[in-house]
């Protein structure tokens, strides 16, 4: 599994090609048939439909250089702008609202990104683990570079200069582009690292390489570090503690790497320089780490905060029109997201005390784990005894050598034993193999008297002279057995007080200690393995994320926990953009309903801080309608609700006019000299506003002034606008 970042697609939806292109040829190419170019037009489609599909497949590379082709050539044929709306979204913030142009350089550029981002995920598919791979995903990585560098060097800028006012995603800002770019080459440079780690190549090598991906990343980082804000903003935050986690962790890596081969070479002053720089950039490493789990945190704090906001609003809304306010509960419309609310919590919490099981597991037996992954040749020169120990020998440890070279001694007298008897053994073997007694027995066997019948016991006595040479082996090794047997028993004597010595020996019971803590730490690292892995499976959708000993799989379960949160944000943020249109729509219609009331019904009557108010005099007519009131939510940033303050008499509250006829319209609502009060009241507003619709254009109602544009006096109507 790869601990490297992948570049995501651009979604699209499928433009309205076929019809854009045949009223750009019957409005600019009179004279030419539409239909002439149906074939075009339809190749165009499918092309399109091809790259569209975003298929991981090394198939579709060719689709994709097909359509961008097609692209390169329809943009010297047509202008950019054809009334074909091309839209895309955002690669990174797909939730938010897709942007939309009538421009074919936007689909160049868009085209260009996806075809990086295909080779990014060709590069992801490979396998890790076999030299073919290895290079395969190098490969893949570097044609995503040089495709971003052919984007931000050739279709960015004409793209630039065909519009008319500046406006782009911030996904194809120059920046971001060219920080890909840093982070593709770095990915295929660490695919070289990888390879020359498993080909065990020179540690010099090795050193360079993981000098050229730290490089890389820090590229990648600086470039966005230094891009406006709202540029930095387009990659995902942890990205960012990404790039520094790498780049310190191949610095890190390059100066350990640098210090062996210094090792090699005698050069033990720069080898231990090196290795206390590795050791600053390792701690570089984990502050970077770290300081990506807490953007991760911030983001589930957020969505939270958006829930939370949400329903206060919803809350208030209730409690001000009681039963009449229709909307679903927020607790009910919202359970789905607090649901995925809670479980990311529940499954990042449990991230979070596993990491602190294994950094405290970590702090107590780093010394022995590391004692434990050692080369063979550190293994070898392993005290044997604590520093104590090597003091002067102590009485028990005189007695154990004494005993020691005893036995040492015995053994040595037994093994002469036993050569002694294997060289008579040898002897006797080859004295019988050229014994032969046939020459004897027929001599004897002449002296007998003729027809007497010959038998084997008549020649025992000449077998048993013969077999008489061989009394002195036999006697040789008969001599031995007692010598063996008392060696034998002074041996085990001497070994039960070789036993009882070491025993009772510091030295050997500090070896025993020894030995017994590298046992535990072998133990307690296979319990730090298991832990990584704990918590990671809770979740479905992050099942796949599952953690080795690789502590940057760890930091991937991270990075790709961190945008199953940054989705959950969006979608809390979308959800409550609509609950606050739908709450915005009711409002409205509530307070057509208040205004629609008869004067002897009881009108809906909100409080101050949600009651809308007609605009003081003098004001736009645009400016003057009704609109729903402001979402609480708006002055959250101080923590606390703001209770809007009364208008001043310049102004009035709708749910308070009197009656038409009533004479506390002057006092209520002064007419300035030189315009015209505008009020919505009375039953008759809905039937005009509906004559309104119907006619397609407002109807205004002039009502002249008197001479020198006077007030109305007390008691007459007040005069009036209408829309």
């Amino acid at each position: 599994m790869s601990n490297q970042l992948l570049l995501p697609f651009k979604q699209t939806t499928q433009p309205p090609i076929a019809d854009a292109v045949r009223e750009h040829i019957s409005k600019y190419h009179p004279g030419t048939l539409p239909d002439a170019f149906t074939w075009d037009i339809a190749h165009w489609e499918s092309l399109r439909r091809e790259v569209s599909n975003q298929t991981v497949h090394s198939s579709t590379v060719d689709s994709f250089l097909k359509y961008h082709a097609q692209l390169v050539l329809l943009l010297t044929k047509l202008p950019v702008d054809i009334d074909l709306p091309i839209t895309y979204y955002h690669a990174f913030q797909p939730t938010q609202s897709p942007l939309s142009l009538s421009n074919l350089a936007y689909e160049r550029v868009c085209i260009l990104f996806n075809l990086a981002s295909l080779f990014c995920h060709l590069a992801e598919a490979q396998s890790r683990e076999t030299t073919e791979g290895i290079k395969r995903a190098s490969a893949n990585y570097q044609n995503a570079a040089g495709t971003l560098a052919y984007l931000l060097e050739s279709a960015l800028p004409a793209f630039v200069a065909s519009l008319a006012h500046p406006t782009s995603s911030n996904d194809l800002s120059k920046p971001v582009i060219k920080a890909l770019e840093y982070m593709m080459l770095a990915q295929a440079a660490e695919c070289y690292w990888k390879k020359a780690v498993m080909d065990s190549l020179r540690n010099s090598t090795i050193a360079r390489l993981s000098q050229q991906v730290a490089s890389y990343y820090g590229l990648a980082y600086t470039t966005i570090q230094a891009a406006p804000a709202l540029v930095a903003s387009a990659l995902p935050s942890h990205w960012m503690a990404h790039f520094q986690t790498k780049q310190h962790h191949f610095e890190a890596a390059a100066q350990i790497r640098k210090s062996m081969d210094d090792n090699e070479n005698n050069k033990y002053g720069s080898e231990l320089a090196r290795l206390a720089s590795a050791r600053v950039f390792a701690r570089q490493g984990q502050d970077s780490s770290r300081r990506g789990v807490k953007e991760m945190v911030q983001e589930d704090v957020d969505v939270y905060d958006i829930l939370d906001a949400e329903a206060e609003d919803d809350e208030l809304y209730r409690k001000k029109f009681g039963s009449k306010w229709s909307n679903e509960p927020s607790h009910i419309a919202n359970d789905d997201l607090v649901t995925k609310a809670k479980h990311f919590t529940s499954v990042l919490e449990r991230a979070h005390d596993t990491d602190r099981t294994v950094k405290d597991k970590w702090r107590d037996w780093r010394t022995g784990i590391e004692t434990l992954a050692s080369d063979e040749s550190t293994l070898q020169r392993l005290p044997m005894a604590s520093p104590a120990s090597k003091s002067p020998s102590s009485p028990l440890s005189t007695q154990t050598k004494s005993h020691v070279r005893i036995l040492r001694g015995h053994l040595e007298s037994l093994d002469e034993l036993r050569r002694n008897r294997q060289h008579s053994l040898i002897r006797a073997q080859n004295l019988s193999s050229g014994d032969d007694i046939s020459d004897r027995i027929k001599l004897v066997a002449l002296g007998f008297e003729r027809w007497t019948q010959v038998k084997a016991e008549m020649f025992e006595d000449v077998m048993e002279e013969e077999l008489q040479k061989y009394d002195k082996f036999r006697n040789e090794i008969a001599a031995t057995a007692d010598e063996q047997k008392e060696l034998l028993k002074k041996i085990e004597e001497r070994n039960a007080a070789l036993l009882q010595s070491r025993h009772e020996d510091p030295i050997n019971k500090n070896l025993e200690k020894m030995v017994k803590n590298l046992n535990a730490a072998h133990a307690k690292y296979k319990e730090i393995v298991q832990n990584c892995g704990e918590g990671l499976k809770a979740s479905s959708a992050t099942q796949h994320i599952f953690a080795t000993s690789n502590p940057f799989l760890i930091f991937k379960f991270y990075n790709d926990f961190a945008q199953h949160l940054k989705d959950l944000r969006d979608s809390c943020k979308e959800w409550a953009y609509s609950r606050k249109q739908k709450m915005n729509a009711i409002v409205e219609e509530l307070e057509l309903i208040n205004l629609n009331t008869p004067p002897n019904q009881s009108p809906i009557t909100p409080s101050d801080d949600l009651a809308p108010t007609l605009s003081p005099p003098g004001s736009s007519p645009d400016t003057t309608t009704s609109s729903p009131p402001a979402s609480p939510s708006t002055s959250r940033s101080s923590n606390k609700r703001e209770k809007l303050t009364p208008r001043s008499n310049s102004t009035a509250i709708i749910a308070d006019l009197p009656p038409p006829n009533s004479s506390q319209w002057e006092p209520l609502v002064p007419v300035p000299p030189t315009a015209s009060p505008v009020v919505r009241g009375g039953p008759s507003t809905r039937s005009k506003r509906q004559s309104r619709d119907e006619a397609g254009s407002p109807v205004v109602q002039h009502v002249p002034q008197s001479a020198g544009g006077s007030a109305p006096t007390k008691g007459s109507k007040p005069k009036r606008q209408v829309y």
